[in-house]
């Protein structure tokens, strides 16, 4: 069981959301969260659930709340023990507590001098931050306490990654984002420290000075205070131009994480005294140059990380971005200014803003899947095991519409074409067409497989058709659905068909060879060049092992080895492979948009 509390109260059981009845199961859950492993009695339960004014029936009702909830996290969870409850879990199942804990790895690899090991951890430690701690309990006195604390603890990582990021030489990406953290917390001076640093770096020694002296009428005008020694003595060094504060050696991004986006760091206002009493001396920011040693055997790969979606420059193969989504990222779509991405293993939908690298994460849809883009910046996104489909603006977030299956469920891969939405989805296996304007159920074709063992995989539309891949006993290929007649015929080609993309007047389809099972070895699989409008067999193309994704753009074809740590690159004029790319873990899915390309990664090689 996985409880998050860095943003709305979630709940999680083996990667799909647990839901929880009413908002008293989840208040009763949240104050035993804060209070993890320490047995809380029943008479703070009962001011924590109503306040100073319980009704009568106060114990009775917690005992009920305390049942509905066994029934939800399981008997073993909550123990009765005197004078009340304890929720017994362990501190990493707790994202709170894995985020104090990577925290206090990332500081250590800092002070050792390990920078872009400390940038990539203090990464992935705020991308487990959906938004405030506790953020729906803001206002619960139970809360507060515990969300300034995590809230404080989420500056101080922010602080450090920024600190690591100065020693790699990023002072001139840093600045937009340290005037925000400033901004955003006006009397602490290590933020306002590390943005003189920054400023000064880039050759904006004025500014740098200016940042000093609005800092000093702040702590003047406020608290009655002066600058702290540290940052009186940043900007005696700034005056007088000491080489001490020259940058270091320049370091690619593309070697640590994606920098998290500091606009949601905003903490709750805990008084003027707590805020200037937490900020912390910049003497390390100053010499950060002199200290912070890059290693020589740091990787490229040291800023990828798993369950996350990276960014690839396919004229030069460099990861360019890496952005931490949910665990087993699912099929990526561009959409407009976005990349949107499911996560299997957490039942949580993730947006990527293009442009700033934002991401913003949300768990509200029910078991999200494929998706794909819409008209009118809108995004469809498929479901992983219910029978919907959802319609979402990709701008708001707002459900535009919903579609259902009247045959079959999971309609977990989503095609956009012909003014129609197509899913594909299992038993039985087959593709639902809907029309993309009105909703209504347009066609249903279902796969003839001979004993009931089907599996309807990837659908994508082009040439004017749907293509579906489709794998179980007594056929296996792909399907063609003609948008015009509606017209279907079956073309039996592959061992284990799965992903299917259209393009260079061409059907590709990916040929896993083996069955994708977890503790298999992977073999090499293979990609078949099909014709669009015969089907016919054009070409077969050996690629990785577990050909799990594949996409069309840019001038060429691109192949997710799921079960290596490669993406394949095929010319489509000779058919031949012309380049892999290291992706450093496993590569499920591709998309292209943007002129980049969009790889989802997972953990483990890929398996259905």
């Amino acid at each position: 069981m996985e409880f998050r509390i860095l943003g709305p109260l979630e709940l999680a059981e083996n990667g799909r959301q647990v839901e929880l009845a009413g908002g008293r199961q989840r208040k009763l859950l949240a104050l035993l969260l804060v209070h993890a492993s320490e047995v809380v009695s029943t008479d703070r339960l009962i001011d924590g659930l109503w306040g100073e004014q319980p009704p009568a029936s106060a114990a009775k009702v917690l005992q009920n709340a305390v049942s509905q909830l066994r029934r939800s996290l399981g008997d073993d969870l909550i123990v009765t023990r005197a004078p009340g409850y304890v929720l017994k879990v362990a501190p990493n199942a707790i994202d709170a507590g894995r985020f104090a804990s990577l925290l206090e790895e990332g500081r250590a690899s800092l002070a050792a001098g390990r920078a872009i090991e400390a940038a990539n951890i203090l990464s992935e430690a705020l991308a487990l931050w959906r938004g405030p701690a506790l953020d729906e309990f803001a206002y619960e006195p139970f809360a507060q306490a515990e969300a300034s604390r995590l809230d404080e603890l989420r500056l101080r990582a922010f602080e450090g990654r920024i600190e690591a990021e100065l020693a790699l030489g990023r002072h001139a990406d840093l600045v937009g984002e340290l005037e925000r953290l400033v901004a955003e917390h006006p009397l602490a001076e290590r933020p306002r420290g590390q943005l003189m640093l920054a400023l000064y770096r880039s050759g904006r020694q004025a500014e740098a000075l200016q940042e000093y002296q609005d800092g000093r009428r702040l702590l003047a005008e406020e608290l009655g205070l002066e600058p702290g020694a540290a940052l009186q003595e940043l900007e005696r060094q700034i005056l007088t131009r000491d080489p001490a504060l020259d940058a270091p050696p320049l370091v690619p991004r593309c070697r640590q994480e994606r920098r998290p986006v500091p606009a949601s760091t905003t903490v709750r206002p805990r008084g003027r005294l707590a805020v200037a009493l937490a900020a912390i001396a910049v003497a390390a920011v100053a010499l950060v140059g002199a200290f912070l040693l890059v290693r020589d055997d740091e990787s490229p790969a040291a800023g990828v990380v798993p369950d996350s979606l990276i960014k690839i420059d396919p004229k030069s193969g460099k990861i360019v971005g890496v952005f931490r989504v949910g665990g087993k990222p699912d099929k990526p779509a561009v959409v407009g200014d976005y990349v949107f991405v499911a996560s299997k293993e957490n039942g949580v939908l993730s947006r990527i803003d293009i442009n700033s690298g934002e991401v913003d994460t949300r768990g509200q849809i029910t078991e999200p899947a494929g998706v794909a883009a819409g008209a009118d910046g809108t995004v469809w996104v498929g479901s992983d095991g219910g029978k919907r489909l959802r319609q979402l603006d990709a701008d708001s977030w707002q459900l535009r519409s919903v579609v259902e299956l009247r045959q079959g469920s999971g309609p977990w891969r989503v095609a956009v074409g012909g003014g129609s939405v197509w899913a594909s989805h299992n038993y039985p296996a087959g593709v639902s067409r809907f029309n993309e304007a009105t909703g209504e159920l347009e066609q249903l074709t279902l796969h003839e497989l001979s004993n009931g063992q089907q599996f309807s995989a990837d659908v994508a539309f082009g040439g004017g058709a749907a293509w579906t891949a489709v794998n179980g006993l007594g056929r296996l290929g792909v399907t063609r659905i003609d948008s015009v007649g509606g017209g279907s015929n079956a073309v039996p080609v592959g061992e284990v068909p799965f992903a299917v993309a259209v393009g260079f007047d061409a059907v590709w389809l990916t040929d896993l060879v083996e069955a994708a099972v977890s503790g298999q070895p992977a073999e090499p699989g293979q990609v078949i060049r099909l014709d669009p409008m015969t089907g016919r067999l054009e070409d077969v193309i050996p690629v990785g092992a577990r050909p799990s994704g594949i996409a069309t753009g840019g001038g060429s074809v691109w192949v997710a080895n799921g079960g290596g740590k490669t993406i394949s690159e095929i010319d489509p004029a000779t058919n031949q492979v012309v380049d892999s790319i290291a992706t450093h873990y496993y590569p499920y899915y591709v998309a292209y948009g943007r002129g980049f390309l969009w790889v989802s990664l997972g953990r483990e090689p890929f398996a259905f």
